[in-house]
């Protein structure tokens, strides 16, 4: 089928978008001046569903804001019993007598003190929700509160930001830093800044300890004696040039913070400072150039953090230890694996610490699937808590105390991409999935991991949370989503569609989202929406218009934009995609992309042959990042 490029835009992230030629007179026309209006109007149409908490000390209650009703509600843990608290009439009183105007803006809320902090204007007030009064905050409070937050510390990018925020201290007295090009500490009550190191150059750069790649916990130990920083070692890397064409004569920059596939990769080496003398201790990690270095986290008791090694090709991990005062790294184990990688760099945290410190729980793909495995503080395996034809996804809590692991996971054999919450004992043994409404699922445990709230939607679903014990017994529900139906006109619940890959045996799992005022007897052009890379999924699941609070935000408001414009939107995850396994993983491993572009042109092919109103003479492709790659290729 004949193509033309209709559009490349090359930055960090490549998007292109392909069309046939012989484009029908129904095609819809691109008008950008209403992109931002519907997207905003997408965003804004789901009000609520969510529930963040502040817990009491003990445990028993905490109070949220509805944002569908505007009520802030106190809710007795127990017994799910929810009393309103402050409603926005009692709010408006409430700052009635107050010399501010305009509208009060909830800022946050003291669970010990049961007040609530709002602004109005350039003042702050703390309303006491037990008599509703408003006590102004003075002037001297509310500049320390505000030095106290953290500041931009370095934008990491020209192009798309990913800035760095200072790194509060545990009991928040320091934050760490960045000056110019080197590391420092401020303290929490002045504006100045302490540059501990001297040597920060643009191609040998100081940052944090933890990377944008690896999820990892707070630099900072937890006693907060020592925070660990790294130096990046560019100055063998080749780098990627940035032209900027709006100065008189055009400049060229390096971009050097990644290298190039086969060049020399950038150095990291860590360094402990002592957050009260400033001094600092190098971590030898050895002089592997064809590595990478990620700090990972913390021992509870602060004697010793631990980091993450990669060969170049990801096919060997290895897990160091490092003493807090000597800088020494010991080995507690490694994995190799022959063919493939051990692990993708990047996800959600692949350690959890017991809290008593006696050791950790580690996720790994040891048998073709991800799971958890339990260690000594030493290294040493005590044993595999789970197993099975599922990938455990992230770790959620650890209750020593009552024996149990939460964790995340596609535990639902007929929906693999669902996510739900499960446990199973540190002893191992039987899995509980503990959810089971199809879709996506957040989940936010109490203090004593004695209960949870399980934030779920789905295409046909919007967002609502539920109160739940531990072992999953459903109390009440807390909050259910507004939908403003208005700003979603024409919308049409998407379709849901399992169809075979080249192959003819394997399942891809995808999405159609149908047009505004979907007619089946027309006739539609088509948009696949594409990543493909072995990282990621690209298919929405949650509710459209939720997607701030759940995976693959940035493509569902963008696939409304295109249902907008007229067009049939497909989304899928073919082989080589995680989420299904090692094997699924690995089938385009040594000959990627060609094996995917196959699978891709033989689902889609699949889909329309069953639904007329598909026309696959008008077949787009979109995507951005590998995305973008994958949609020119």
């Amino acid at each position: 089928m004949p193509v033309r490029i209709i559009s490349l835009l090359a930055c960090f992230a490549i998007s292109v978008a392909l069309t046939a030629n012989g484009a029908r007179a129904e095609t819809p026309a691109w008008n950008p001046n209403n992109v931002r209006t519907l997207l905003d109007n997408v965003g804004a149409s789901v009000i609520g569903g969510g529930v963040d908490a502040v817990w009491s000390a003990d445990g028993e209650i905490f109070w949220f804001k509805d944002e569908a009703d505007g009520i802030y509600y106190q809710v007795d843990v127990a017994s799910g019993v929810k009393t309103p608290v402050l409603t926005p009439e009692s709010l408006a009183a409430a700052f009635s007598g107050t010399d501010a105007g305009g509208k009060p803006e909830f800022i946050s809320f003291d669970g010990k003190t049961g007040r609530a902090r709002f602004r109005l204007g350039d003042m702050s007030y703390d309303l006491d929700l037990t008599d509703l009064a408003a006590h102004k905050v003075d002037d001297e409070t509310m500049r320390l509160e505000d030095l106290k937050k953290p500041k931009t510390a370095r934008t990491m990018f020209p192009i798309n930001g990913w800035d760095r925020r200072e790194l509060p201290s545990p009991d928040g007295s320091q934050l760490a830093t960045l000056i110019d090009d080197d590391f420092g500490l401020r303290a929490a009550d002045s504006e100045e800044s302490v540059r501990l190191t001297n040597n920060g150059a643009a191609d040998f750069q100081w940052f944090f300890a933890g990377d944008l790649w690896e999820s990892s916990g707070s630099p900072w130990s937890p006693d907060g004696r020592y925070v660990v920083a790294r130096t990046h070692d560019m100055r063998n890397v080749q780098g990627f040039p940035i032209v900027d064409w709006l100065e008189t004569n055009e400049t060229v920059t390096q971009f050097r913070y990644w290298a190039r596939a086969g060049q020399p990769l950038p150095i990291t080496t860590f360094y402990i400072f002592n957050a009260e003398t400033g001094g600092k201790t190098k971590v030898d990690i050895g002089s592997d150039p064809d590595s990478l270095a990620f700090f990972i986290d913390w021992a509870p008791d602060s004697s010793e953090f631990v980091f993450i090694r990669y060969s170049r090709n990801v096919q060997k991990q290895e897990l160091f230890a490092v003493n807090a005062k000597t800088g020494e790294a010991r080995l507690l184990f490694s994995d190799e694996r022959r063919s493939g990688w051990v692990k993708w760099p990047g996800g959600s945290k692949t350690i959890e610490f017991l809290p008593s410190g006696d050791g950790f729980l580690w996720r790994a793909d040891r048998d073709g699937w991800f799971h958890i495995y339990r260690y000594d503080r030493d290294g040493k395996v005590i044993g595999q808590l789970t197993s099975g034809d599922f990938a455990v996804q992230s770790i959620v809590a650890v209750d020593e105390t009552g024996g149990w692991v939460y964790f995340m996971a596609g535990s639902d054999a007929s929906r693999p991409y669902d996510t739900h919450l499960n446990r199973v004992s540190l002893d191992g043994g039987g899995i509980q999935q503990l959810t089971d409404a199809p879709g996506r699922h957040r989940i936010a445990m109490s203090p004593d991991n004695a209960f949870f709230l399980d934030t779920h939607s789905h295409f046909d679903r919007a967002p609502r949370t539920d109160l739940r014990t531990a072992n999953g017994r459903f109390i009440t529900t807390l909050a259910e989503a507004r939908v403003v139906e208005s700003l979603r006109k024409g919308w049409t619940t998407p379709e849901e569609f399992v169809v075979k890959a080249a192959d003819g045996e394997t399942d891809v799992h995808g999405v159609i989202f149908k047009p505004h005022n979907f007619n089946p007897r027309r006739r539609y052009p088509v948009i696949e929406r594409v990543y493909g890379a072995m990282q990621s999924n690209v298919t929405p699941r949650g509710y459209v218009g939720s997607g701030r609070s759940y995976p693959g935000a940035e493509y569902q408001t963008m696939l409304a934009y295109f249902n907008a414009l007229g067009f049939v939107v497909v989304t899928m995850d073919t082989p080589g995609t995680p989420g299904r396994g090692r094997d699924f993983n690995l089938v385009p491993y040594g000959v990627w992309p060609d094996g995917v572009m196959a699978d891709h042109a033989a689902a889609l092919k699949n889909v329309g042959a069953s639904r007329r109103y598909m026309d696959m003479d008008r077949v787009g492709v979109d995507g951005n990042s590998w995305g973008g790659y994958m949609a020119t290729r």
